[in-house]
């Protein structure tokens, strides 16, 4: 049904189509066959997730486009959580029955910040912290603090407090330090009747 009298064709449908052809062998009555050229949507391989992580966390990658997945790192279900510890390339076969696609996706690793917090300086005021190594600064508690947003608090607490800061960089990596501020309090004296 193409126009060929060829005994064979080449077809590029681009749905699925039946073809037939009549067979004549001398005298015989003609037969006429058939088959149908299933056609397959190409799969797209697409893969999301996030493309940065910090050191010592995970990502969870996924995979569309297609009906199985194979990833480079031998996995064939459509999500894989991998923790990388420095950039890698992560790549994926998405198949659909027998068309295929890849595609690959870099991760990048980043560094943590290092944390520090130390005592300043004792003043009647209170306790001057001091923190560095990020951008941001979380202080807890937050009891005894004037600002426990800041790299650089006061701290007046009425008993002996262990501070804690979170700092978070650029990268919105994450760190602790701690420091103790140690409560003091002078004897108080009381007089009384015998009392010189």
């Amino acid at each position: 049904n193409t126009g060929d009298t060829t005994n064979s064709v080449t077809v590029n449908p681009i749905t699925t189509t039946t073809y037939s052809v009549n067979v004549i062998t001398g005298n015989c009555p003609s037969q006429t066959l058939t088959t149908t050229v299933v056609v397959t949507p190409k799969p797209k391989g697409i893969i999301t997730g996030d493309t940065s992580l910090c050191l010592g966390n995970s990502v969870i990658l996924t995979a569309s486009g297609g009906t199985t997945y194979l990833w480079n790192t031998g996995e064939t279900k459509a999500s894989i959580n991998v923790a990388p510890t420095t950039n890698t390339t992560y790549s994926v076969v998405v198949s659909n029955s027998n068309c295929k696609d890849s595609t690959s996706v870099l991760i990048a690793v980043n560094p943590l910040p290092s944390a520090t917090a130390s005592i300043i300086s004792h003043s009647n005021s209170g306790t001057a912290l001091n923190a560095t190594g990020g951008n941001t600064y979380i202080w807890m508690p937050t009891t005894g603090l004037n600002n426990p947003n800041i790299a650089d608090p006061i701290a007046t607490p009425n008993v002996t407090t262990q501070y804690c800061v979170q700092i978070t960089d650029a990268n919105d990596c994450r760190d602790t330090a701690c420091v103790t501020v140690e409560f003091e309090c002078d004897d108080l004296f009381i007089p009384t009747a015998f009392s010189p």
